[in-house]
């Protein structure tokens, strides 16, 4: 398995003994990517290795672009299934 392939958790350790090497940007824009590209969140929180998704949401700086298209999508599904139900009251 090569070092692409390995959660970004179980990296190798930094030049120090006993001292992680710090990686911010790199999981920042790792889970963000992923988020963006439509990869399932708990799959993701896995890959980076933390136990609860509040810690993986704090690398996720997605784009408006992104919060935008998210936001339609919902609010039309969410229109749609009442319309459905609407039309289906009045037939």
């Amino acid at each position: 398995m090569s070092a692409a392939q390995l959660p970004l958790h179980r990296l190798p350790q930094g030049p120090r003994p006993g001292r992680r090497t710090r990686l911010p940007p790199l999981r920042r824009s790792y889970v963000t990517h992923l988020i963006e590209d439509g990869w399932d969140p708990r799959f993701v929180q896995e890959q980076v290795g933390h136990e609860h998704a509040s810690t993986t949401s704090l690398y996720t700086c997605v784009s408006s672009d992104f919060r935008t298209r998210t936001l339609r999508r919902h609010l039309d599904s969410t229109i749609a299934a009442s319309l459905e139900t609407r039309a289906g009251r009045h037939a």
